[in-house]
């Protein structure tokens, strides 16, 4: 016996609402963001206790970090790690670079893409660390 058309619309968008909950959000490690050609990818590390970095929150956007031309023509590749607080609008804040490798070559486009980031509203916290890559594709 066929289902009333009225069951079957409530049904349809019962299952909708419950695939779109069990949709896994990408982590920042997921996110590649490409650049021309060469990309840039983003690792949120969950670091040890003793390190006291929290760890870092899913960002609900994020920036593709520029790649520097002058990397990009000698073919260096490396990353930079941002230590940063997430303010109550979810605004990245206090960024400040606490690794990176080769020395300062990417560091200025690693901050500025992470000041464009933003994280959920309303659960404002500091000690977070990012890890920008800089890779050649």
């Amino acid at each position: 016996m066929p289902l009333p058309k009225r069951l079957c619309s409530v049904l349809i968008v019962a299952l909708m609402s419950l695939a779109a909950c069990c949709v896994q959000q990408p982590t920042a490690s997921d996110l590649i963001m490409p650049t021309g050609g060469h990309t840039a990818t983003a690792a949120a590390e969950a670091t040890p206790p003793e390190t006291a970095y929290a760890v870092t929150p899913n960002p609900i956007k994020t920036c593709v970090p520029h790649y520097p031309r002058d990397a990009a023509m000698s073919g260096t590749e490396g990353y930079v790690e941002l230590a940063f607080a997430i303010d109550e609008k979810g605004v990245p804040h206090e960024i400040r670079v606490v690794g990176a490798e080769p020395s300062r070559i990417f560091n200025a486009s690693a901050k500025s893409a992470l000041e464009c980031w933003r994280f959920p509203a309303n659960d404002p916290s500091d000690n977070f660390k990012v890890t920008l890559e800089f890779k050649l594709g």
